[in-house]
């Protein structure tokens, strides 16, 4: 009776506080397995000695004689609650689960043309501003250019800002340091900003010369990420028609659904917080893009597919962390609407290796 009350006492502490302190911290990003690993330690802790203490007072012989499995007890079940489980990340890496039987949706994207998907300009995006030379990562004014030639029509770039609070076009500040050789504190003014070449040879971008691009190219549209402050963001940006963000919390999906951007793509890691029926709560806020890293395929198939048949687009990213865009393509498009790729070419016929699963 006693144990069976200590494993419920463990199972709701470790729901509510894994739930409660993944929102309070925003981790709506991908998180690695270490990451995941050094959460469920911090939290297991604190549980085990509350529970611990509070079996000393009531003097329960239960609850005493078996508090060394507290911690590994509360650590199971707070990574049962976590938003991806360290296991279903371990298969996906040495097993994928679909094999060429898989079926999982219902609705007319089960079989998406492969002609068509290739050169359709609406499910690539640019990733960065797309590659330059071999060169991922410079969200520069070059890799705009060329990656609008090479027919691109969505463009990512991560937005940041400076120490003077004006919004730059920057993957992150350690990155930009190392490809600046910039001395200085991060994050720098706007203007010891715009001084710095990329790679001593591509221009940064700052929201006049963002502005400047798009107002130039009036069938380009511009998805941000990194930035969630949809609200102040999009008031500076030359036209909201044309701003598709991907954000990392509800409060900003709703402003950004206030501000009346084009589209509001929430993260894929904030579906989770949802309570209830996911889809229907995302239609309620006419949501109709999510944006994801691909592994989820694998370690959350069952949404995938719910959006999927609920003609919810998908964008999957982290495309090059261990596979390339080809291979999505090939093997994984029945999952994802789009991708954001780092390069792309609209007008070559792609082949596909002999192991692909999804035949043309």
């Amino acid at each position: 009776m006693f144990f069976s009350l200590q494993i419920l006492s463990l199972y709701t502490t470790g729901e509510l506080f894994s739930y409660h302190f993944l929102n309070y911290l925003n981790l709506n990003y991908e998180i690695s397995i270490l990451e995941k690993f050094l959460i469920v330690v911090a939290l297991s802790i604190p549980i085990s000695l509350i529970i611990y203490n509070t079996s000393k007072k009531v003097k329960s012989i239960y609850f005493y004689k078996t508090n060394y499995y507290l911690p590994i007890l509360a650590s199971l079940f707070i990574l049962l609650n976590l938003q991806n489980s360290i296991f279903t990340n371990i298969i996906h890496i040495y097993y994928n689960p679909f094999d060429s039987n898989t079926k999982i949706y219902k609705n007319s994207r089960e079989k998406v043309n492969f002609d068509i998907y290739t050169k359709d300009k609406n499910r690539f995006i640019a990733h960065a501003a797309g590659e330059i030379n071999g060169n991922k990562y410079t969200n520069s004014f070059e890799a705009l250019n060329l990656n609008y030639k090479n027919g691109f029509r969505l463009f990512e770039l991560d937005i940041l800002l400076t120490s003077d609070k004006r919004y730059v076009a920057v993957h992150n500040w350690d990155e930009w340091v190392k490809k600046t050789a910039y001395s200085g504190l991060v994050p720098p003014t706007k203007k010891i900003f715009m001084q710095y070449k990329i790679l001593n040879k591509y221009t940064p971008m700052d929201m006049h010369k963002i502005n400047d691009w798009f107002l130039k190219h009036k069938d380009a549209i511009l998805v941000t990420d990194k930035i969630n402050t949809p609200i102040d963001f999009s008031n500076q940006f030359t036209d909201k028609n044309r701003l598709i963000m991907e954000l990392f919390t509800w409060k900003a999906v709703k402003d950004a659904i206030d501000a009346k951007i084009k589209f509001a793509m929430p993260t894929f890691g904030i579906l989770k917080q949802i309570r209830g029926d996911k889809i229907k709560f995302l239609n309620q806020l006419k949501i109709t893009k999510v944006a994801a890293s691909r592994s989820k395929a694998y370690t959350d198939k069952n949404l995938i597919a719910n959006l999927n048949n609920a003609n919810i687009d998908i964008f999957a990213f982290h495309i090059n962390d261990s596979k390339d865009e080809t291979y999505v393509i090939c093997n994984e498009r029945k999952y994802f609407y789009g991708i954001y790729a780092n390069t792309w070419d609209f007008n070559a016929t792609l082949h596909c290796l002999s192991d692909e699963k999804y035949e043309k």
